[in-house]
């Protein structure tokens, strides 16, 4: 755990939440827009940090019921069009990437709650032609280290060679491991595709898919169920690692494939990793070209009525208390 991830636990045990509050009622705060990001609802471990428990996930439920108004992302997207003060903090749930246990284990809940939400898919993972890379790099280390493959197997000398003799070196490692991935991510995706590949003919071929991606039954499941499905590109690449062509057609086939598979039109979208650098300003025109009506960010905060509807914060959700997201709620943004 991190640093700041151990103060934020401590500040919330010492009711945080509560103080935050009540300085923003003393002051008379607005209201704000919140759009909370996950990514899977599992019990199985996660070396990336992306995934809650069920139990927490219904805990986070009910702390976010009531401390504010849940409403669906494309209302809140509406609603924020009105430059008029929020009267209260009002709350959107999203998911990306797709994950089969959004539609088995977080639907549930979800409806449980009576509260909507929305999944970012990336198509390329439903379809088979994209994996997601963290899964795709767990696999693969996870065989060479049951193979005991030894680092000087592996040759160059950049940054991201010696992160891979790094986790060679140190089997079961999940502090080399996330090194690796991180390294990956900050590399051009062709650099990134070659490494993987690379590890996968070291290991005698890609590992089988544990099957953790929704096929497109599961995502007109949810679609059924009151849903709302966006886009998460195709391939899940970082679209400013990508040439313009590249990118444009990633932002406007992924939502064309979507509409295709779930018959109904799809006007959100989630940039791929999503930091500032991640994306440019020709994307946002393409977006708007394309018809999306608004897209998300993985940058951390809230928004307020007239904010750019295609840069949306969001605040990031893991395996938080419910003290802890109770916190992040009052702050409004990752405590």
């Amino acid at each position: 755990m991190s640093r700041a991830s151990q103060l934020a636990r401590v500040a919330a045990r010492l009711g945080g939440g509560r103080i935050a509050r009540g300085w923003r009622r003393a002051t008379g705060a607005p209201g704000r827009a919140i759009v909370l990001m996950y990514h899977r609802v599992t019990d199985e471990p996660d070396y990336l940090g992306m995934a809650v428990a069920p139990a927490v996930f219904a805990s986070q439920l009910d702390v976010l019921r009531t401390r504010t108004r849940v409403v669906a992302l494309g209302e809140l997207v509406t609603r924020l069009k009105d430059a008029a003060p929020l009267a209260e903090d009002m709350a959107a749930i999203t998911f990306d990437d797709g994950y089969r246990d959004n539609l088995d284990q977080a639907l549930p809940l979800l409806q449980r709650y009576g509260l909507p939400a929305t999944v970012f898919v990336s198509t390329g993972f439903v379809d088979g032609t994209a994996h997601p890379t963290g899964e795709r790099l767990r696999a693969v280390c996870e065989a060479l280290w049951r193979a005991k493959t030894a680092a000087n197997v592996w040759t160059g000398d950049a940054p991201v060679d010696l992160k891979v003799k790094a986790a060679l070196e140190a089997p079961g490692s999940l502090e080399t491991l996330i090194a690796l991935r991180q390294t990956l991510k900050a590399i051009p995706a062709t650099d990134g595709e070659r490494i993987l590949a690379s590890l996968e003919a070291l290991a005698g071929g890609a590992p089988a898919s544990r099957g953790l991606i929704l096929d497109w039954d599961g995502v007109r499941a949810l679609a059924n169920a009151g849903i709302e499905i966006g886009s998460h590109a195709v391939s899940h690449a970082v679209l400013s690692r990508l040439d313009l062509g590249a990118a444009n057609d990633e932002i406007r086939a992924s939502k064309q494939r979507l509409e295709c598979e779930i018959g109904r039109p799809v006007t959100g979208f989630a940039f791929p990793n999503g930091r500032r650098g991640d994306f440019l300003p020709e994307h946002l025109r393409t977006l708007r070209e394309a018809g999306y009506a608004y897209a998300c960010l993985a940058e951390t905060g809230s928004n307020l009525p007239g904010c750019d509807a295609y840069q949306l914060r969001r605040i990031g959700v893991g395996s938080d208390s419910g003290e802890v997201l109770d916190l992040k709620l009052a702050l409004g943004r990752a405590a």
